[in-house]
């Protein structure tokens, strides 16, 4: 079985482990290659699925995250 995405790092997952879940943005992207993710893990007789947990706004927490910053350095 051969994953392409960043959950299929062998680096990754030898040092974290396989994740239980995965938090995302409410990205269509994402959440289409996590479930075919799952859906390979059942052909291939995994019954240990990823769970998925969408939280729609997380990628704008984490852009207002480093406001500060922007605050702090001037414009060219």
């Amino acid at each position: 079985m051969r994953l392409r995405p960043a959950l299929s790092s062998p680096r990754l997952i030898k040092n974290n482990g396989w994740p239980e879940k995965v938090v995302i943005d409410k990205s269509g992207a994402n959440l289409a290659g996590l479930q075919n993710i799952n859906w390979l893990l059942l052909l291939h007789g995994w019954f240990w699925l990823i769970e998925i947990l969408q939280v729609k706004y997380l990628n704008n927490m984490i852009e207002q995250d480093h406001g500060f910053i922007k605050k702090r350095t001037p414009a060219p």
